[in-house]
This record gives C-alpha cells, sequence and structure tokens, in this order.
C-alpha cells in the first residue's frame, strides 16, 4: 500500500531495498550522463513531503551537468523533511 497522494514514481526513493542498492534518489533528482546537459530547466512551486525509510536528502543534483544559454533555475518550493541534510549536490 503507497502513501496517499503519490505516484508509483514517487515511492521508489522511500524503498528501503532501492535506497540500499542505489542510494536515495530522492523527490527530486536530476541525473546527466553520456555528455548530456540539462539547458533551461525551470523547477518551481512543488512542495515536497519527504520521509524516507533511510536518513537521506530529498533533493539530489549529484551526477547533473547543466549547461546551454538558457537560465537553469529552482525557485519557490517548499520542502518538509524529517531528514536535516535537504540537498545533495556535487563540490565543485
Amino acid at each position: 500500500m503507497g502513501h496517499r497522494g503519490l505516484s508509483q514514481r514517487g515511492q521508489r526513493g522511500r524503498s528501503i531495498t532501492l535506497t540500499e542498492k542505489r542510494g536515495s534518489t530522492g523527490d527530486l533528482f536530476n541525473m546527466t550522463w553520456d555528455g548530456g546537459l540539462l539547458d533551461g530547466v525551470f523547477i518551481h512551486n512543488n512542495t515536497f513531503f519527504w520521509n524516507p525509510p533511510v536518513e537521506r536528502p530529498p533533493v539530489k543534483m549529484t551526477e547533473t551537468e547543466f549547461g546551454g544559454s538558457r537560465s537553469n533555475s529552482v525557485i519557490n518550493n517548499v520542502i518538509y523533511s524529517t531528514v536535516p541534510s535537504i540537498i545533495h549536490q556535487a563540490l565543485e
């Protein structure tokens, strides 16, 4: 039985088995590969409720490359989390 109001995709980060295998993907997960870049990403006006079975942040952007001429932004989002570390990002 799933959490009310969440899609199957939203359940993925809450699976103990998948979390142990891959690390939590969180509720917001961006990833690029094979030289791909994100250009013009606009993530806005979302509300995230994060209560995972293991302590992992709800936002993961560790394997994401941004590029191109358009701006990329994550604005006006609300995150309710039982995990103190909210964002896992790559260090440059």
